[in-house]
C-alpha cells in the first residue's frame, strides 16, 4: 500500500491536534521569488519553552535522497523531521 504526502500531512494535523498546526507553511510571500515551503509545520500549546516542528514529507526513496532544501528550514524551527 502505498501512503500519499497528503494523508502523512492528515495524520500529523491529527497527532497535533492541541497545537498550532500550519500545512504548506511558506517563509514568505509567494510574489517575491524564492521562498521555502515546509509541509507542515507546528508551534505547540506551551509557552515555557516555546516550541516549533517542522516537517518535510517524503514518500519517495529518490525524493529523499536529492533534497537539498532541508537545511533552510532549520532556522524557522526548534526541532525538524
Amino acid at each position: 500500500m502505498k501512503v500519499s504526502a497528503r494523508e502523512i500531512v492528515r495524520l500529523l494535523n491529527n497527532r497535533h491536534s492541541e497545537d498550532i498546526f500550519v500545512d504548506e507553511c511558506k517563509n514568505g510571500p509567494t510574489w517575491f521569488g524564492s521562498h521555502l515551503r515546509l509541509d507542515a509545520w507546528v508551534m505547540k500549546r506551551k509557552w515555557s519553552p516555546i516550541t516549533t516542528i517542522g516537517y518535510e514529507v517524503k514518500v519517495s526513496r529518490s525524493d529523499f535522497l536529492n533534497d537539498d532544501k532541508w537545511q533552510g528550514y532549520l532556522q524557522y524551527c526548534n526541532q525538524f523531521y
